[in-house]
């Protein structure tokens, strides 16, 4: 039989709970042991790489990879706290007024009497250990990464730090990662990273938006103009803004390209690179082709696409990920085919700039879930925690167990 030991905590009490996933109900020991039902709580698992809490959609999405479990009484319920946790696109529409809210209100906290480093990506720490070791000075681009996580924390509590706050994050940063001081100040405590965390306010966050409206960029100047205003999106999408009002303010994200980049700025991911591994094509092998209608097998055939009937193999609706019509009545990001042009559409927007390219226009599609802080729709959520945490390898999603039995046929 297939048992796994959990450490699960509710208030007060921690318990040791056995769960065996070959029960259709594999959840009950957890209610069973504390007396309780699952139905009006959040559940969250503690997520090893990120050290931190992160919530599970529901209690089907419990894993044998999963190894501590905390059980928060829903809003509404009594007034238990909770450690911190991130709105992740995977959970249920259920879920969304409580993520919103909750989101909110950490945003509005006071600064801490103590400050924690957040827990930076295994590439940054690897490169760190790396320049320790060789005595050399940080790569720009490792260098931009640690800022961006270091800002991305400090947002939560405010978005105009005093000169305090940088002062202790600062001075926590070079007592933790001395190689990271600045060679050419003798009372630095990481002046580079105080510098570009201090420079943006409200006017500048005004001047680069205004800026990325101007028809005379490139590139190189949209990406940078992108990554100074990176925590202040990622504070207003948290908030609640819209997509419409998104791309008002930030136009380029309306290109495919931007978008996917964005979540190179959440995650340190390219969806698009990871999107072309193996693991697509070995479960498009498990379609079932008696599901899929004669216009989209003639489709397929004729632009040779069969990742649009992956759906099938989750026994879900294809119409989660594409649609044939150019205007569906659908809110949640959709991959539109059409004879003139690929384009994904998202709450009414239109993502254009994938160039017939199938595979972009599918990763754009789970980039908007990132980029606009959507949550996946129940009818497409197994097909998307696939792309998303077992292909693209992105952060905070939990894989259902239905699922996994299917990746292990592949």
């Amino acid at each position: 039989m297939s048992t796994t030991m959990y450490h699960v905590t509710y208030k007060l009490s921690k318990k040791v709970v056995k769960i065996n996933f070959e029960s259709p109900t594999y959840h009950d020991p957890i209610e069973k042991a504390f007396g309780i039902s699952l139905n009006d709580k959040i559940l969250q698992y503690y997520d090893e790489n990120f050290g931190d809490w992160v919530d599970l959609s529901n209690p089907e999405d419990i894993s044998p990879n999963i190894k501590k479990i905390q059980i928060i009484p829903s809003k509404g319920g009594d007034n238990s706290q909770s450690s911190d946790c991130s709105t992740v696109p995977g959970t249920s529409e259920s879920e969304d007024s409580f993520s919103s809210d909750y989101q909110t209100e950490r945003l509005v906290e006071k600064w801490p009497k103590r400050f924690e480093l957040p827990e930076f990506p295994i590439d940054v720490k690897t490169a760190i250990r790396s320049c320790e070791a060789d005595n050399k000075p940080i790569h720009p681009q490792i260098r931009r990464k640690i800022v961006n996580v270091i800002f991305c924390k400090m947002a939560q509590y405010t978005m105009y730090p005093e000169r305090q706050n940088y002062h202790e994050v600062c001075r926590q940063l070079i007592k933790k990662y001395p190689i990271l001081r600045d060679r050419f100040s003798t009372n630095s405590c990481f002046y580079e990273c105080e510098q570009e965390l201090e420079t943006e306010d409200e006017q500048t966050i005004e001047k680069h938006k205004q800026f990325l409206k101007s028809p005379t960029q490139n590139a190189a100047q949209i990406q940078d103009r992108l990554g100074r205003t990176f925590s202040y999106r990622r504070k207003e999408v948290l908030k609640g803004m819209s997509v419409e009002n998104m791309l008002s303010d930030f136009p380029c994200l309306k290109q495919a390209c931007w978008v996917i980049n964005e979540v190179k700025l959440i995650e340190h991911i390219d969806v698009l690179e990871n999107m072309t591994s193996n693991a697509i094509y070995r479960a498009t092998k498990l379609i079932r082709w008696n599901k899929v209608d004669e216009k989209l097998k003639a489709y397929i055939e004729k632009k040779g696409c069969e990742i649009l009937a992956l759906p099938t193999v989750f026994n879900e609706d294809v119409g989660c990920i594409f649609s044939f019509s150019k205007k569906p009545n659908y809110p949640y990001p959709l991959l539109i085919l059409n004879e003139e042009q690929l384009e994904v559409q998202v709450d009414g927007c239109t993502i254009a700039g994938l160039e017939g390219d199938m595979i972009m226009g599918i990763a754009t599609v789970l980039s908007c879930y990132w980029a606009f802080n959507v949550s996946f729709p129940s009818a497409g959520r197994k097909t998307l925690s696939f792309l998303a945490g077992y292909v693209s390898k992105l952060s905070n999603v939990s894989i259902p167990i239905s699922v996994l039995r299917v990746i292990n046929r592949a």
